[in-house]
């Protein structure tokens, strides 16, 4: 009589963690992610490029040098059928989804236990995650692609696979060039120590090796559109601080957090809680050796690109799994019925595993809801204000009261993508971005002005360009060097205020452009 195999419960145990894990996106409109409002308004120029009542061919001109492609045209073929916020968020439950997923496939090439992807579904929301950077971010599960594309050439070398990797490391290229040089470095150092010959050995790192033309040419080409890149100070940033930030950064909470260190620690320690043995093969050791020299070597910032040895964080776990072998069951631990408890103790670690990540990411769709409730103070402030108009953005208050990092940063742009318009400090300023600012269209503001808001002064950077400053947080008088009778306040709600700039009328005196509109204080 034939035995039915058990049907696993693993495709059910991850497909539920998978819808868990992309609902805290979906839970409001407001994500608590501190670039993705300026990714949203590049995305919202484009949406508008042709519409003569957006004007933006006037201040922008299209960037073709930039190489971050990939993860906008994602979002572009969504909105295709959807509006751009919900065409944006279906962008970030792919690539939240796609880490995990290449955590299974890597496990799959060295015959790991497939349960043990299920801890990577929290270090999805990771550090930069909540700092928004969406081009890395939809990058990250590519990256741990390229390296299970490596392992299997170094195992079985060919000619189809040389061009695969050699195909893919182009592709790679125009997703993010970081990303690139990380899982390049991890799979050109496996097929040195894994493949079998020395002549596949130099097949395989040549064909990752091709990109690198195209990497060179993009980059002198840059060095001309954005000159001041090649005086940039490394800004290293090193010490004993990174220790922490190592546990806490895999799940995106600030290392003054404590709660940060100790739920990165627990997401490391669940595979050997699962039965999980470091492995005696060396060379498996490769891709978890190199994320750790990227996190304590890479400097903080360097050439116009800052908050990078953060990001690396992300693929601790992932690559601590391709490092791990199953447990070799106990002997001698048997029920009265005479078979091994092995089996039994394995499916409660596995419970347990599974009800410790589903925890974390309810915790996170509390996380959200509660931003989503905050953030949207913001809504009355933008109805009050007129489309079309350009945006001072001074958050002299960027953190919320219950997220991490400093989600309102660059929170005015949501102004760009829901009235039109322009609001500065923008993207638009960096060579990297798809739409650049033309050089007479650049607002002038002080260096480091996104982080520093209080450097702004009325006078040295042009406040009279402005229609509106939407300002979060205390006003400065300081801003308007002794004359605050150059704006007027439009709007005020929570830890908003919207103040019109008053400009020249045809007898030279201060006019105020729109309708003052009272909003009362909560």
């Amino acid at each position: 009589m034939q035995q039915h195999r058990r049907r696993s419960a693993f495709p059910f145990v991850f497909a539920a963690l998978a819808l868990l894990a992309i609902l805290p996106l979906w839970v409001g409109e407001y994500m608590p992610m501190v670039d993705v409002p300026q990714h949203a308004a590049q995305l919202s120029i484009g949406q508008h490029w042709q519409d003569p009542e957006f004007g933006y061919q006037r201040y922008f001109h299209t960037n073709w040098m930039t190489n971050q492609l990939f993860a906008y045209s994602v979002v572009h073929g969504f909105m295709s059928v959807l509006p751009l916020v919900p065409a944006l968020k279906c962008t970030l439950s792919l690539a939240l989804l796609g880490v995990p997923l290449a955590a299974w496939l890597l496990l799959s090439r060295v015959g790991g236990d497939r349960w043990w992807s299920l801890a990577v579904f929290p270090v999805a929301y990771n550090f930069c995650f909540y700092w928004g950077f969406l081009n890395f971010i939809v990058t990250i599960p590519l990256g741990l692609v390229f390296v299970a594309l490596a392992v299997g050439y170094a195992k079985a070398p060919s000619t189809r696979r040389a061009l695969l990797l050699a195909a893919y490391a182009h592709g790679l290229f125009f997703a993010h060039v970081l990303v690139l040089a990380y899982s390049g470095l991890i799979a050109a150092l496996i097929i040195l120590a894994r493949a079998p010959s020395r002549r596949d050995k130099l097949i395989g790192c040549g064909a990752l090796a091709s990109i690198l033309p195209a990497v060179a040419a993009w980059w002198a080409t840059i060095q001309g559109l954005a000159p001041s890149t090649t005086g940039t100070p490394v800004y290293g940033y090193w010490g004993w601080h990174r220790v922490s930030e190592f546990l806490s950064n895999q799940v995106g909470i600030e290392e003054r957090d404590p709660r940060g260190a100790v739920v990165g620690a627990l997401l490391l320690l669940l595979p050997f809680a699962m039965g999980a043995r470091p492995t005696r093969e060396r060379w498996r050791w490769i891709p978890f050796g190199v994320t750790v020299f990227a996190f304590f070597v890479v400097p903080l910032s360097a050439i116009e690109v800052d908050l990078i040895y953060g990001r690396f964080a992300v693929f601790a776990l992932p690559t601590l799994l391709f490092a791990l072998d199953r447990g070799a069951p106990r002997e001698g631990l048997r029920l009265a019925t005479g078979r091994l408890a092995t089996g039994r103790l394995v499916t409660w670690r596995r419970a347990f595993a599974g009800a410790l990540v589903a925890a974390q990411l309810a915790s996170l769709v509390l996380t959200f809801r509660a931003f989503d409730a905050e953030a949207r103070s913001l809504d009355p402030i933008l109805a009050a204000a007129e489309p079309h108009k350009r945006v001072l953005y001074l958050p002299t208050s960027p953190a919320s009261a219950v997220s991490f990092s400093w989600p309102y940063s660059h929170f005015g742009q949501w102004y760009q993508v829901k009235r039109g318009g322009l609001v500065d400090f923008s993207f638009a300023e960096f060579f990297p971005m798809w739409y650049r600012y033309k050089p007479e269209q650049l607002p002038g503001l002080p260096d480091e002005f996104d982080w520093r808001p209080q450097t702004f002064r009325w006078g040295a950077h042009h406040g009279e360009r402005f229609d509106y400053l939407l300002v979060r947080g205390p006003v400065i008088d300081d801003w308007f060097e002794g004359d605050p009778s150059r704006v007027y306040t439009v709007a005020r709600h929570a830890e908003w205020t919207l103040l019109g700039v008053k400009h020249l009328g045809q007898d030279g005196s201060l006019q105020q452009a729109v309708v003052e509109t009272a909003l009362p204080l909560p």
